[in-house]
């Protein structure tokens, strides 16, 4: 099994580590210090204080930068919920800024939007150890006299402009969990050039205790120490910290090696239709904690599907970053602003094996099965959407150019796509097709479909084959009896203006059964497609043929929210086919 993370220990780590533990002294001690001291000049901080893990780094900086009941932080929910706990750890309240698709890390366009006067502070993430915009936010949080504190978990070891994280701000926090580049098995450590942070930090994160144990241990005489403040016992023991020295003096080495694998996978998926790496800042060096992957035109089950494929054949990955607004306890939480770019992130793209120890032969491995499994994917190109295909649009203009797109055709292959989009409808379920398409073709899979059309024609030609299409429109649906499995359509909003659409859309979802869905299929017609400049002139000569924008179909949508949208991109020629997919 290819694991998508290994710490890299070695018998160096393990042999200092026995040294400790027979010194006699295992809890914070000189050890503690001298990681302290090593760290922070590696970084470029006048100080680090070391802690027990980086979430109570997180809460500690909080705490020192004067975060109080109430006080609003603003952070991105695309993170480890680490970040948005330690928020309320400390009293305050999280609110969610969206991130930035080309790079996975907070947006500052976003974050500033949701300044009010009871923000304290702005807490970015250096996600997967890609460096966010640090300058944009010391320059927002000087604006608006806000705190930032820098949750660099991820980020030991990355550069920003020239400099290593932990040496722009006043409080970085790092991670030493297993995951990470360097490992004390867990542990965290705060930086600093603050003296006043730096002497409060080594207060609080040991009960609030005027003097430290070590002093008391080798003083010739008797101190009663006082606790100045409450405190709490986030301490690192000397036995992670010797293991942390070793690993911090590796770290060079280890990020040059991760570098040189992540380049390996750069270069065997730079023209991978389907795949899309993030973005890198080239005055910026990330660590390659992590390798991220964007998957484009498959959903978020598509994508746990490949997941499970990868499994299948020995290789773990992850999922997206994940989404604490999404989980059980932020889901009541109210959001400011539509965080579309991390939902999008979140659900479709995964992290791929990268460690050091990871062999060149086992990412070749990891490649190889990826792009396998892509292609298993593309054989039939309708399973990216869900297996259903979309209805053939009676109209000559855009359905030979679908056609053509889909190398699409024979009747055979028809009735096999049809099949598939209803194996899990029974044939005695009730399914309405809106707008009449091919569905007489589902007779001969055992299907009875309703059909409605505006065009005589249409219901006439449908009839021949059975008698249950009728003529009207699916704003005023005549069918007032029957409940429906399935209520679909394609090219629906495209002839329909946009009250007219809106109003019949809800009549499909009204007789739609509770456990039914509503389909409707489209295509979209991006800017970049190559006739766009043209499609006015063709609108004239077949109105079938026009394509709305994708946000014409936010526009339309009743209860939008309940939508779940996917498209499916063709490269070929930039044209996009949208299902959207109402749950009742």
């Amino acid at each position: 099994m290819i694991p998508v993370a290994k710490p890299y220990l070695t018998k160096t780590e393990a042999e200092t580590a026995a040294d400790v533990i027979l010194s006699g002294w295992v809890t914070q001690g000189s050890k503690v210090e001298e990681f302290e001291k090593k760290f922070a000049s590696f970084v470029g901080s006048k100080y680090a204080v070391c802690v027990s893990n980086c979430t109570a780094a997180l809460h500690l900086s909080l705490i020192v930068s004067g975060v109080r009941a109430g006080d609003e932080i603003i952070c991105p929910s695309m993170s480890f919920i680490a970040t948005a706990n330690s928020i309320r750890h400390a009293g305050g309240v999280p609110v969610f800024a969206d991130c930035e698709k080309e790079t996975y890390n907070i947006d500052p366009i976003s974050a500033e939007k949701l300044i009010t006067k009871r923000t304290k502070g702005i807490l970015i993430v250096h996600q997967m150890g890609w460096p966010a915009d640090i300058d944009a936010f010391k320059k927002i949080c000087l604006k608006h006299s806000l705190v930032l504190i820098e949750d660099a978990a991820c980020a030991v070891g990355s550069e920003y402009k020239g400099k290593k994280i932990g040496s722009h701000s006043d409080l970085v926090c790092f991670s030493f969990h297993p995951r990470k580049v360097i490992t004390t098995g867990d542990g965290g450590m705060i930086t600093t050039s603050n003296k006043d942070y730096y002497e409060r930090l080594k207060r609080l994160r040991q009960h609030g205790m005027s003097v430290n144990d070590r002093e008391r241990h080798f003083s010739n005489r008797i101190i009663n120490e006082d606790y100045l403040e409450l405190g709490y016992n986030y301490r690192m023991t000397d036995i992670q910290a010797a293991v942390g020295i070793k690993q911090l003096e590796k770290i060079n080495y280890l990020i040059k090696e991760r570098t040189k694998l992540a380049e390996f996978y750069n270069k065997a998926f730079a023209k991978t239709e389907k795949i899309i790496l993030p973005k890198i800042d080239p005055k910026n060096k990330p660590n390659f904690q992590s390798y991220p992957i964007y998957f484009a035109g498959i959903n978020e089950n598509k994508r746990d599907e490949i997941m499970q494929k990868l499994l299948d054949v020995g290789i773990s990955t992850r999922r997206g970053i994940m989404l604490a607004h999404k989980t059980s306890a932020y889901c009541k939480y109210k959001l400011r602003g539509k965080l579309s770019a991390s939902e999008d992130l979140s659900s479709k793209s995964i992290l791929l094996p990268l460690y050091n120890g990871f062999t060149k032969n086992e990412a070749s491995f990891v490649i190889k099965n990826l792009k396998k499994t892509l292609e298993i994917n593309e054989t039939d190109r309708f399973q990216s959407l869900k297996g259903r295909m979309p209805q053939i649009l009676e109209r000559p203009f855009l359905y030979n150019l679908i056609q053509d797109i889909l190398g699409y055709g024979s009747e055979k292959l028809i009735l096999k796509k049809l099949k598939e989009i209803f194996r899990f409808v029974s044939p005695d379920e009730n399914i309405l097709d809106v707008g009449c398409g091919p569905s007489s073709r589902l007779w001969k899979l055992g299907y009875k479909p309703f059909g409605l059309d505006i065009s005589k024609s249409y219901v006439s030609e449908f009839n021949k084959t059975c008698d249950k299409a009728k003529l009207g429109s699916a704003d005023t649906l005549p069918f007032k009896k029957q409940e429906f499995k399935i209520v679909w359509s394609f090219g629906l909003l495209h002839h329909l203006e946009d009250n007219v659409a809106r109003k019949s859309i809800l009549e499909m979802i009204r007789v739609c059964k509770k456990n039914g869905e509503v389909l409707i299929f489209d295509a979209v017609l991006p800017v970049s497609f190559w006739f766009y400049p043209f499609a006015s002139i063709i609108r004239k000569f077949d109105r079938g043929c026009y394509m709305r924008t994708e946000a014409d179909f936010d526009s339309i949508l009743p209860q939008k929210s309940k939508w779940e949208k996917e498209r499916y991109i063709y490269a070929k020629t930039g044209l996009e086919l949208l299902i959207l997919t109402y749950r009742k």
